[in-house]
């Protein structure tokens, strides 16, 4: 009998010790799973309703692949760079607004417990062409 249990404890030992990268896994690429109820821009694109998948490419990596929620549709690669906040928390992803009746940018997100996120890099054409954009909505609103 004392065999049998011990036999059951060191499976139990050796199947948890298995199971222990694959849980490491979303800390090190930093992944996080979210929901939009409208546009969203990314870096070439803006994406619509849904469930998305945002995550490094590896430990120390700073550069972000995003899929849709089943993983069947893939949107790009996209550079970003180090973000600090205050404390950690839960997971958080910002969004950014360019004007009136423009999307929302997706801006940075935050893995639980991180101090520091990931920040979107947008090309500096695009990011001026919302720069004028927003300016013509203010005059406009004079």
């Amino acid at each position: 009998m004392n065999r049998r249990l011990l036999a059951i404890v060191f499976g139990f030992v050796l199947l948890g010790s298995v199971f222990v990268p694959r849980a490491r896994a979303d800390q090190d690429n930093k992944e996080v799973h979210f929901t939009i109820n409208g546009p969203v821009e990314i870096p070439g694109e803006v994406l619509g309703a849904g469930s998305y998948d945002l995550k490094l490419n590896g430990d120390g990596s700073t550069v972000a692949g995003l899929w849709n929620i089943q993983g069947t549709k893939f949107y790009g690669f996209f550079d970003t760079i180090p973000v600090d906040r205050t404390h950690g928390g839960n997971v958080r992803i910002d969004l950014s607004g360019s004007g009136k009746n423009v999307p929302k940018r997706l801006a940075d997100w935050f893995y639980p417990g991180d101090r520091q996120g990931n920040e979107l890099l947008y090309p500096t054409v695009r990011k001026l062409e919302a720069a004028n954009c927003t300016t013509s909505n203010q005059e406009v609103n004079r």
